[in-house]
Parts: structure tokens; sequence; C-alpha cells
């Protein structure tokens, strides 16, 4: 499996379609966290790297379902933190909402 390839073409269908793009994230995280024996952090951080550092919404919204599955699953290990931080810096306003939501620790 090319994740980067597949991901490309991904983006590239949904275009300018803020609503749909958001839809498709949100099901690549379900479908993520649903599979996890299929795919480890370290799979992924290479195209959420390539996703964060590009300030397209729909870009955005990818690498946000790859840092909200992958980066609890890896305990939120430094790789994992530094995206998501690149990802509250993202220029979309909606991405860096939907990356503040996301948290690496419980308060208890």
């Amino acid at each position: 499996m090319n994740i980067s390839a597949e991901l490309r073409e991904l983006r590239s269908r949904l275009g300018d379609r803020p609503l749909t793009a958001f839809s498709a994230a949100n099901l690549l995280r379900s479908r993520l966290t649903a599979s996890e024996a299929t795919w480890s952090p370290e799979s992924l951080a290479g195209p959420a790297t390539q996703l964060v550092h590009d300030p397209d919404l729909t870009a955005g919204l990818l690498a946000w379902s790859l840092i909200s599955a992958a980066g609890p699953r890896s305990g939120w290990s430094s790789t994992w933190r530094a995206l998501l931080i690149a990802l509250r810096n993202h220029p979309s306003t909606d991405v860096r909402q939907l990356a503040l939501e996301l948290t690496t620790a419980s308060e208890d």
C-alpha cells in the first residue's frame, strides 16, 4: 500500500469541496482507528509530514485524520507532538480548530 499516492489521489478528487473534504477526513480517521492492526504510526509519519506543511484546507484535514489516529497510538511520541504543533499553526482556521481539539494527555 502506498499511502502517499492514495492520499494524493483522494486529495485531488476532493478538490475545493470543504464539506466533502471534512467528511472524507473524518471517515479516514475512523477507519484508521478501527484498523490499527494494518498500519503503524511510523508508516503514516511521512504522509502526515507532507500534508501538514501544505497550506491547502484539504491537505490540513487529511493531516488531521492521520495525526488524530496515529498520535495517540504512538503515545504522542515527539514526532507526532511536533506534527500536532505544526497542525495547530496551519493557515486554515478550521484545521487549527480541529487540531486544538486534540489532546495529548488527560487531566485527572
